[in-house]
């Protein structure tokens, strides 16, 4: 397969790949390469017929969806997440973080945590368990990761040089 070959590929899928790559990172899935996606949607804008905007359009929903989904899982069975956040010692470290984090600063934590690389992922499960207003847990979502998003797309985006 060519490069010509995958920017084709990327030209005509663009927008469904990204909305799927992204939505899939914001689950926090184990040995998911989080944080790619995002500046990779910046080099594909360049390189591609896909405009910048739109392409942040569509990452800002899959990503928002995304969180919203974790966040819906997180209430509903929040006794069976908790016990796995805190059975497994490397995420009871980065729950009780965030965990914390969210009890200390409320929403605004929850924004700060939307443009923290790392947390900006994993900050929806003690927002779920801890039950965070809902409307308040998307405004705060959709704008802390739409300025995560913007910078992240725009490193991709200037820098595509180094990637090609």
């Amino acid at each position: 397969m060519t490069v010509e070959t995958i920017i084709n590929f990327m030209e005509e899928y663009g927008s469904f790949i990204i909305f799927v790559l992204i939505f899939v990172e914001y689950l926090c899935i184990p040995g998911f390469p989080g944080g790619v996606c995002i500046p990779a949607a910046g080099v594909i804008s360049r390189m591609g017929n896909l405009e910048f905007f739109s392409t942040f359009a569509f990452g800002l929903v899959a990503a928002t969806l995304s969180q919203i989904f974790i966040y819906g899982i997180c209430v509903l069975f929040h006794g069976p997440v908790d016990r796995v956040c805190h059975k497994y010692k490397f995420l009871e470290r980065a729950y009780v973080r965030a965990e914390k984090f969210i009890e200390k600063w409320g929403t605004v934590g929850l924004f700060i945590a939307r443009v923290v690389p790392l947390a900006r992922a994993f900050v929806s499960f003690p927002a779920g368990i801890a039950k965070v207003n809902f409307g308040k847990y998307v405004l705060c979502s959709v704008v802390g990761t739409g300025i995560y998003m913007l910078v992240g797309m725009s490193l991709g985006y200037f820098t595509t040089e180094l990637f090609v």
